[in-house]
């Protein structure tokens, strides 16, 4: 792993490679969120348009092939585990440059020494500089081994090295799906998720500015072949870069950022209104609540165990324009502890009430259960996932969900549904999870089901599942 040091960035504000190394360090030592991390050093605005599309390029490629490129540099390293951290990390990062970008290799290899010799001394820049050119000099046999890897006659497990997959969790796709569906989900884990952007209903007009954004993103693009197409009546995705009247439209509240996937699954359960009232009970900062509101479907209450989230849902709904009296209430409720009572909930001050009073059910007639989970359906979009997930992991995140499912049961009126989501594809968090649960509660039925193709090309996989409260003859 490395010699722990504290970590001291210089000149990241203006430097594209010290601000991606100060968000791998986040993401690799203290198990930050990577799009959290790539955020935070995004915001200084004295890095460049092309300075912050590099910085992004390198924090995801770089977390993307990690494993095999961290196996690289420590091939050329007497001893791995005296190395100091930081140090170690910002050689991988120059590898990946090396091995994956367009950029003269002097370029990185300079940074890197630099970079060194300024935290660590000229001893150990010397030791970097020699790491790298050795790491050049080896690059066609690593590119090799990543081309056997990837070939069609590679096996599973070489695959999954060749992508950075744990075999672990290649082996548990592999005791339930065929080789073409775990080849596809490798792969798709190497490709950067297309971006998605979700037009705001509620704001007339939103039919026309998708087809300018469809057309200006067609014209951008042309060159590289990348397309961009709807999916659904309101979400568009960009292989490409999204155009300028997309970023306007972001800014003027006629449009979120999505992932396409995400909003895939959730209009499986919703295209139209479902029983009321309608509880979010996993909200995060709000993207499938807006959805919702924004099409019409009225949300009574979204609830998160984070208050900075919820703050973010209730900025987002005066962005987008949606009035005050349409607005959930919000409030803190851990559900790995105890479900909210919503007949308990204050309706004003303390931790709830930023819609003013209103008057909650004993139960619900909709439960949107956007479940914590182990994530491995979006890979592409959280590279990291790939460094900590383990077999232990699955188990724990399948236990909490379970546990969270039978506390909200009883908060669901008659005829009532829970709308089950999760974006991983584990069979126990998500086909396994749905059927013990209705061995659990006889009372219980089965719904709609959905779950991402497998050649989809938005990069992403979500499973979802509805859980209908049986209504009893009086």
């Amino acid at each position: 792993m490395g010699k722990k040091t504290p970590f001291r960035l210089r000149r990241a504000d203006n430097d594209p490679r010290a601000a991606a190394l100060a968000a791998l360090f986040r993401v690799v030592h203290q198990h930050a969120d990577s799009q959290a991390a790539l955020d935070a050093v995004l915001l200084s605005p004295r890095l460049a348009p092309t300075d912050k599309k590099l910085c992004t390029e390198l924090v995801y490629g770089t977390l993307r092939r990690y494993a095999g490129l961290h196996a690289l540099v420590c091939g050329f390293l007497s001893d791995p585990e005296g190395i100091p951290e930081e140090m170690l990390l910002a050689l991988v990062l120059a590898a990946y440059e090396t091995a994956f970008l367009r950029t003269p290799h002097r370029a990185p290899v300079g940074w890197a020494v630099e970079h060194i010799r300024n935290r660590f001394g000229r001893v150990l820049a010397g030791v970097g500089n020699g790491v790298l050119r050795s790491v050049q000099r080896g690059l066609d046999g690593y590119r090799a081994s990543l081309a056997a890897g990837e070939s069609p006659d590679a096996s599973l497990p070489e695959l999954a090295a060749a992508c950075g997959l744990p075999e672990e969790l290649v082996g548990v796709w592999a005791a339930a799906y065929g080789r073409e569906e775990i080849t596809g989900l490798i792969r798709a884990s190497c490709r950067a998720a297309p971006s998605g952007l979700r037009l705001n209903r509620s704001r007339p007009g939103w039919e026309a500015l998708r087809e300018n954004i469809l057309r200006d993103a067609a014209e951008l693009n042309a060159a590289h072949g990348k397309e961009a197409f709807a999916v659904g009546p309101c979400v568009l995705t960009f292989a490409g870069a999204m155009p300028l009247s997309a970023h306007r439209a972001v800014a003027e509240g006629r449009a979120s950022r999505q992932s396409a996937a995400s909003y895939e699954v959730l209009q499986a359960f919703f295209p139209e209104d479902r029983p009321q009232p309608l509880w979010d009970c996993c909200a995060g900062r709000g993207g499938k609540t807006l959805a919702l509101l924004e099409q019409g479907i009225p949300v009574t209450l979204a609830t998160d165990r984070s208050v900075r989230r919820l703050h973010a849902l209730v900025q987002e709904c005066a962005r987008l324009g949606i009035a005050d009296s349409l607005r959930p209430l919000t409030a803190v409720s851990d559900l790995a502890e105890e479900p909210l009572p919503p007949a308990c909930l204050p309706k004003t001050g303390g931790k709830a009430g930023l819609s003013g009073a209103r008057t909650l059910p004993e139960r619900f007639g909709t439960i949107l259960f956007d479940a914590p989970c182990s994530g491995l359906g979006t890979l592409a979009r959280r590279p990291e996932i790939r460094l900590r997930r383990r077999r232990e992991d699955l188990e724990a995140a399948t236990a909490l969900q379970s546990r969270i499912l039978d506390r909200l049961w009883p908060l669901l009126r008659p005829g009532g549904r829970i709308v089950y989501i999760t974006c991983t594809v584990n069979p126990a968090e998500n086909e396994g999870q749905v059927a013990a649960f209705l061995a659990r509660h006889p009372e219980a039925l089965s719904g709609r089901e959905f779950r991402t193709p497998f050649s989809s090309p938005l990069g992403e996989f979500f499973y979802g599942a509805e859980l209908i409260r049986e209504c009893k003859p009086s």
